[in-house]
């Protein structure tokens, strides 16, 4: 069984357009995604799926020079763009990612990839009644994919690749990952995501990586809470 990170990208974000190219401590976003998914030892690969359109050639060239897996394919069915990347990659399992967290946790996705492969399951995320950090990370078979593709039409279960099994859970069997104490919002005292999507979600993240990124390890998400517990950041 081959698991395969496949991130979502495309330079044409509507509320920041080319955010995956922003600097972050001294390299775009997209490059800080790629590198925290290369510590994740399960993993068989990581590929970028983006659109066909002109644009996004700047993907195509950012993926060829980190030798990565590509595929361009619709930029509204994105599920359909997410089956082929996967066909294309020979990937059975799949890592998806948004290419705008830069804090995706390593760890925690070395442990969805064995709960979904030893348990067979169809999907794996954090229980949705739960309110917890972990954002731009989630496992889903292949074979679940394209069952959802054969069985929707509606537009949002096509442009949200997951969208359908997470409103019903019993299309699929799903599993949970527990979420440590630490790891709940309910800690904190003012909201905050860890995705970029803002100008403002970018300068919070910069602030994160000034502080805490070296050029030899990647940021800790323990760290990064610990300092907007304290509000240091």
């Amino acid at each position: 069984m081959k698991t395969i990170a496949i991130i979502q990208a495309r330079t044409g974000s509507t509320r920041l357009p080319g955010k995956i190219f922003m600097n972050l401590a001294g390299t775009p976003l997209i490059w800080h995604v790629v590198n925290r998914l290369k510590q994740v030892k399960n993993l068989d690969d990581i590929g970028i799926a983006t659109s066909e359109k002109q644009n996004d050639d700047k993907i195509e060239c950012f993926a060829k020079s980190e030798n990565l897996l590509f595929f361009r394919g619709s930029e509204e069915d994105v599920l359909e763009r997410f089956i082929s990347a996967a066909e294309k990659f020979q990937a059975d399992n799949i890592i998806r990612i948004t290419c705008d967290a830069a804090l995706i946790d390593p760890v925690q996705i070395e442990k969805m990839i064995e709960k979904g492969i030893t348990e067979n399951l169809d999907y794996v995320f954090y229980d949705p009644k739960i309110d917890h950090v972990y954002e731009g990370f989630e496992f889903i078979s292949l074979a679940t994919l394209k069952r959802i593709q054969n069985f929707t039409v509606e537009k949002p279960y096509h442009e949200h690749v997951t969208k359908y099994i997470r409103e019903n859970p019993s299309f699929g069997k799903i599993g949970y990952l527990p979420v440590g104490n630490k790891f709940l919002k309910s800690n904190f005292t003012k909201p905050f995501k860890l995705s970029v999507d803002t100008i403002a979600d970018f300068e919070f993240m910069n602030k994160i990586y000034t502080r805490l990124y070296k050029n030899d390890t990647i940021v800790d998400l323990g760290e990064t809470l610990d300092l907007i517990k304290q509000n240091e950041i």
